[in-house]
């Protein structure tokens, strides 16, 4: 539980843009073999399930925590500072919620100026299942008129969790999925505090990355090399292929994407979310000279000087 009075002084905090990393050695993601897609599942990679609201194609894949994605060991998502994500945030209610019970979501749609004709045909999202584990889940829109099943399986998951991860979500993702909840006659989604990673990512870097889309953050922050994949300019004409043909291996750069997108926001979770004490009066220094009192927040660590 946090003190109403730390509450208080988190909802007059902001952040200077000042906190910037080196980019650490690349780790190269090479994706998975056709070959290897189209075997996974003898009829489809997507597994259908029937459900009240009509049939649900998705699939499930559980990660291991000792898991690495670049630098960072997705497990330790579930260890992040709360204080330090609520300040990067500028959001109080952030230090309330449990890092175990986030959920990391991501969508690919028909379009990318949302509107009620633009449609999240896949959805993927993933959440910490256990000590062990992290359970990533896709939800795909396989026939035009089979998108209540999704939205109906998406509710549930964000009802189930305490705070939701996204990355420009705010903007585009959420409001989207609730004009097509709207669309299909269901609730909204469930009221959650919302981590959206590009706003701090925007916050604490401005330029100086030389951008702030997830390949830059991933790359120069995380050590992370992602191998030629689909544009995001090309995964709507992709989708219409795939509608006429039904085979799913045009779905598989598409599907990869999506999880890996997934999978860099718990990574990014980890990275910044390392507790604002253990990192130094250098990097502090400049949230020190621009928020007064600080120190009596958070302690800051100072540098030894050799």
């Amino acid at each position: 539980m946090v003190p109403g009075s730390l509450l208080q002084k988190l909802e007059r905090l902001t952040l200077p843009r000042s906190l910037a990393s080196r980019a650490p050695a690349p780790f190269v993601h090479e994706p998975t073999a056709a070959s290897t897609w189209q075997s996974q599942n003898e009829s489809a990679y997507f597994s259908c399930q029937s459900t009240a609201f009509g049939p649900l194609w998705n699939r499930i894949v559980e990660h291991s925590q000792r898991y690495r994605f670049g630098i960072s060991t997705l497990g330790d998502a579930q260890s992040a500072c709360r204080m330090t994500l609520a300040l990067l945030a500028q959001d109080p209610a952030l230090a309330g919620v449990e890092p175990k019970r986030f959920l990391y979501l991501d969508t690919e749609t028909t379009g990318l100026r949302g509107g009620a004709g633009t449609l999240a045909f896949l959805v993927g999202f993933a959440w910490f299942s256990s000590e062990k584990a992290l359970t990533f889940e896709q939800l795909l829109v396989r026939n035009l008129g089979e998108e209540l099943p999704v939205l109906q399986r998406l509710s549930e998951a964000v009802a189930n969790a305490d705070c939701l991860v996204s990355f420009n979500g705010g903007s585009f993702d959420l409001p989207l999925l609730q004009t097509r909840l709207i669309m299909n006659h269901l609730p909204p989604l469930a009221l959650r505090p919302h981590l959206d990673l590009l706003r701090v990512a925007q916050f604490l870097h401005g330029r100086r990355l030389g951008g702030c889309s997830l390949a830059v953050l991933e790359t120069k922050l995380l050590g992370f090399q992602r191998s030629a994949g689909i544009a995001g300019r090309d995964i709507a004409a992709r989708y219409r292929d795939f509608l006429r043909s039904g085979d799913d291996r045009q779905l598989q750069c598409i599907a990869e994407r999506n999880e890996l997108d997934v999978l860099s926001l718990v990574a990014l979770v980890d990275l910044y979310g390392r507790p604002i004490n253990t990192l130094g009066h250098k990097v502090v220094r400049p949230v020190q000279r621009a928020l007064p009192g600080f120190e009596s927040i958070v302690p800051v660590k100072k540098s030894r000087r050799r």
